[in-house]
């Protein structure tokens, strides 16, 4: 028996599975990874340029970080849920909730307010 993980992307997108292996026979496994794409922009306006050098932090509504990093627009494949972005620019700090459903691709916009 093994115990598979496959991760999709480098944040939370990942499925676990027992594979039981026998000798002698091939085995064959499907994972079906449930996942959405989601782009992050921190605009003056809706439909604006993205702000450079903006520190982005995902988390669950409970507080959990699933990613962070520092970009214009970043690109993260995630779990289907809901999620809380924060765009930390220029000493100020702006968040916005989201939810994404598996096989969807987003932009979210954060409006710099």
């Amino acid at each position: 028996i093994y115990h598979i993980i496959s991760t999709f992307g480098a944040a939370n997108a990942q499925v676990r599975t027992d594979v039981t292996v026998e000798a002698g026979t091939l085995t064959e496994v499907t994972v079906a990874h449930p996942a959405a794409r989601a782009t992050f922009k921190l605009v003056t306006r809706a439909g604006g340029e993205a702000i450079v050098d903006t520190q982005w932090t995902i988390s669950t509504p409970q507080g959990e970080v699933v990613k962070e990093n520092v970009g214009a627009l970043p690109t993260h494949m995630l779990a289907p849920g809901t999620y809380v972005v924060s765009a930390k620019s220029n000493g100020r700090l702006f968040r916005k909730e989201f939810s994404l459903q598996h096989a969807t691709a987003v932009q979210i916009e954060v409006i710099v307010q």
